[in-house]
C-alpha cells in the first residue's frame, strides 16, 4: 500500500463545515484526502464518538466515509456537482476502533450523467476489510442551484483540485 505520509493532502477550497474538513469541522470525520495518480485516498483513525460496539467502528461511519470520498473523487473528475444515487457497502471483517484504515477509490466508468466508482478499505496490515461501489448522478451547476443543492460556483470548488 502507498505511504500517504509522503504526500500532501488536497486542499479543497470550500468555506463550510464539510464532513471531511479537519480545520472547519472539529466533530466531523477529519479526513485528509490525497489525489495520487488515478485514485483518491484517505486515512481514518476512529474518534471516540465513531464507535458502534466497544472496539468496533460503527458501520454507518464506514459507509459515510465511503460516500464522502467517492463523492469528492467524482466532483474532481467530473468538474461538476454530484449526488449519490446508489451506495453498496460490503463488510468483510470488523473495523476496530484502535486501528487506522486506508480508503482507496477507483473510477469504474464515467458517462455523461453518471459516474460508477468503487472504494477499497484496508487495515494497517494492508488486508481488505470492506469495499463499496456506488453510482453518482452528475448535476450541472444551473440545476444544482435551482434544486437548492448548492449555492456556490463549481469553479470555486474545482479550480484548485
Amino acid at each position: 500500500m502507498i505511504d500517504l505520509n509522503d504526500y500532501k493532502p488536497v486542499d479543497f477550497p470550500w468555506d463550510y463545515t464539510c464532513f471531511s474538513s479537519i480545520e472547519k469541522n472539529p466533530i466531523g470525520l477529519q479526513l485528509p484526502l490525497y489525489h495520487i495518480g488515478e485514485h483518491l485516498y484517505t486515512k481514518f483513525k476512529c474518534l471516540s464518538h465513531h464507535v458502534g460496539w466497544e472496539n468496533v467502528i460503527h458501520g454507518g461511519i464506514i459507509a459515510l466515509i465511503c460516500d464522502d470520498i467517492l463523492g469528492k473523487h467524482v466532483l474532481m473528475i467530473a468538474k461538476s456537482f454530484c449526488v449519490t444515487r446508489n451506495l453498496n457497502v460490503k463488510y468483510l471483517k470488523p473495523t476496530y476502533s484502535k486501528c487506522s484504515y486506508t480508503f482507496k477509490t477507483t473510477i469504474i466508468r464515467k458517462g455523461q450523467t453518471t459516474v460508477w466508482i468503487k472504494v477499497d478499505i484496508y487495515d494497517e496490515k494492508n488486508s481488505l476489510c470492506a469495499y463499496a461501489d456506488a453510482d453518482f448522478a452528475i448535476i450541472n451547476e444551473a440545476d444544482a442551484k435551482k434544486k437548492n443543492i448548492a449555492s456556490y460556483d463549481i469553479s470555486e470548488l474545482t479550480s484548485k483540485v
